[in-house]
């Protein structure tokens, strides 16, 4: 699963500073159309910063997990925990990194259906802006 999370930031960032222009513009009325393209715009934005919340929760998550297992091969070879308790604590962290993998992976898949959504409103939102910037009704 490789991601780039700078492309996601920027295109995040992009509908961030489409908003911001349009309510300082002050453009409280606008066709339909035009607010189902802002909406849809703005959608795509809230799935990518919540993918990329997630991401950074998701990393320290299976770091501290790496580090759990780290710790467990420590105390195994200082003798702090019995052999036989080995399987236990590992099989937590089995079935923790294995819940960890699965919420990644749904993550990914709300990111690539928003993805498209956003690559398909983005030119017409920023034409929408052109209009806005040349202070024309939209």
């Amino acid at each position: 699963m490789t991601v780039d999370t700078a492309t996601i930031r920027k295109d995040a960032d992009h509908v961030m500073a489409s908003m911001e222009l349009i309510k300082m513009a002050h453009k409280d009325s606008m066709s339909k159309e035009s607010a189902d393209i802002f909406r849809s715009f703005y959608s795509a934005r809230w799935e990518m910063e919540t993918f990329l919340g997630r991401r950074r929760v998701m990393i320290v998550e299976m770091h501290k997990s790496m580090d759990q297992l780290t710790h467990l091969s420590h105390d195994l070879k200082s003798n702090l925990i019995k052999a036989d308790s080995v399987p236990v604590y590992y099989n937590q962290e089995a079935k923790r990194a294995g819940l960890l993998i699965e919420s990644e992976k749904m993550s990914m898949a709300k990111l690539n259906a928003q993805l498209p959504l956003y690559q398909y409103v983005a030119p017409k939102a920023d034409s929408l802006m052109s209009l806005i910037k040349n202070h024309k009704d939209i």
